[in-house]
């Protein structure tokens, strides 16, 4: 379940670092945020108190927008250049030991979210 709730929590930070400018109401206490919160409880179950906790702790990180953002002059890469840039020997490389090292937790967050560990991976 916190790997699920990081990974919401970080496509929601993802998504409002490109939507709105930097927010001077702490994440915790803005209304878009509550009312996501909600969503996430109705539509999936989630548990208020431990998103409300997650979210009353956030911050703006801009090193890390700055890490992610594309330079405006950057062009539009194909998925054959996007690939070959960050698809590689090393990485599959780290993906395999990643999976040895970690595969009986793999198993079990497989087993209990239904998404088979070569994904996860």
């Amino acid at each position: 379940m916190k790997r699920a709730v990081f990974l919401v929590l970080f496509f929601f930070f993802l998504g409002q670092a490109f939507a709105a400018p930097p927010a001077r109401t702490p994440y915790g206490k803005r209304a878009e945020v509550r009312e996501f919160v909600r969503a996430m409880v109705r539509q999936h179950g989630f548990i208020e108190r431990e998103l409300r906790y997650l979210f009353a702790r956030a911050r703006l990180e801009p090193a890390i927008l700055a890490a992610i953002v594309p330079p405006r002059d950057a062009k539009a890469r194909s998925w054959q250049e996007y690939r070959a840039r960050f698809v590689n020997d090393g990485r599959i490389a780290e993906g395999a030991e990643f999976w040895r090292r970690h595969a009986p937790e793999l198993a079990r967050a497989a087993q209990e979210h239904g998404v088979p560990e070569e994904i996860i991976v």
